[in-house]
């Protein structure tokens, strides 16, 4: 078994961005790592299901295509993770190539705050989880679009997970609002909250709890 497993979804439009990234994932590659990627075309939820399936990591994480990780970013993680449901670090958020705020994941949040600039959120799929946890909540396979919120935010409103934190930039989030086929494509993002359910609420079980979640 590994230690960790490391996680891409990647779609064609990104081909440049992704070969950037995974050279860079390749070259902090250590014998403790496994990088698993996806490039069908199915929807991220069930390539995210399959990736989670697959791995034989005792943690997972994952990156983004279009999204790049700071110079030590596999071994800060390899250092950190052994004991933990879950490691928290800082990530830099980008908007349409425009660097803005910063987000901080934080095992003991529910929900998403903005404070002095400053996102606080809980762990998304970006932070790195036990395999044993990640595995009670499941991507929402009919999605691209917000298929890992109905994953990580019953985790979140569970909570109770152990953690620590990396008070420190990891991982830079380049979220682009342009059409390139990705999830978060207006379009997509339309489809997705219709497929979610009246009032775009779907509820979700996790460990016996269920969780109404929201797209947002």
């Amino acid at each position: 078994m590994k230690t960790l497993g490391i996680h891409v979804l990647t779609i064609p439009s990104r081909k440049d961005k992704f070969e950037l990234l995974l050279s860079e994932l390749n070259r902090q590659s250590t014998k403790e790592v496994e990088i698993l990627v996806s490039d069908g075309p199915e929807t991220q939820g069930y390539k995210r299901n399959r990736l989670l399936e697959r791995s034989r990591s005792e943690y997972i994480v994952s990156v983004d295509d279009d999204d790049m990780v700071e110079p030590d970013y596999v071994n800060t993680l390899l250092e950190c993770c052994c004991g933990f449901d879950v490691v928290t670090f800082e990530t830099q958020l980008y908007v349409n190539g425009v660097k803005t705020s910063k987000i901080v994941y934080d095992a003991e949040l529910k929900g998403v705050r903005k404070t002095n600039g400053v996102l606080f959120a809980p762990p998304t799929h970006i932070c790195c989880w036990n395999r044993r946890v990640a595995l009670k909540s499941s991507h929402a396979e009919d999605l691209s679009y917000g298929s890992d919120q109905c994953w990580w935010r019953p985790l979140a409103y569970i909570g109770g997970w152990s953690s620590v934190h990396i008070p420190r930039v990891l991982y830079h989030y380049r979220y682009s609002t342009r059409n390139d086929g990705a999830s978060h494509d207006p379009v997509e993002c339309r489809k997705a909250i219709e497929a979610m359910g009246p009032g775009g609420v779907r509820t979700v079980v996790v460990d016996g709890i269920a969780v109404d979640v929201k797209l947002g």
